[in-house]
């Protein structure tokens, strides 16, 4: 599966992941919203033997599959609070 990862300008640590041959077309709204503007990070081929640093690549592939996206969030911290 060849995606597409976005990096979240507003969100701190937050990374996007969708196929790479739909792009950020039909994202839901609420979703580009929290977001906000995205960086392009890299495209790459997602596969089971493949390793990525903070999620599980099975995972992500699934989401990917069921939604159209993945969004990758950091470690749940009470100091980091959501922007908005």
């Amino acid at each position: 599966m060849k995606c597409t990862v976005y990096k979240s300008l507003r969100q701190f640590d937050y990374y996007l992941y969708v196929p790479s041959e739909a792009g950020l077309s039909g994202l839901p709204e609420g979703l580009l919203s929290l977001l906000g503007d995205l960086n392009k990070v890299i495209e790459l081929e997602l596969h089971v033997q493949r390793k990525l640093a903070q999620a599980d690549v099975v995972e992500v592939m699934r989401q990917i599959n069921e939604t159209g996206y993945f969004l990758q969030m950091p470690p749940c911290s009470e100091s980091a609070p959501l922007v908005s």
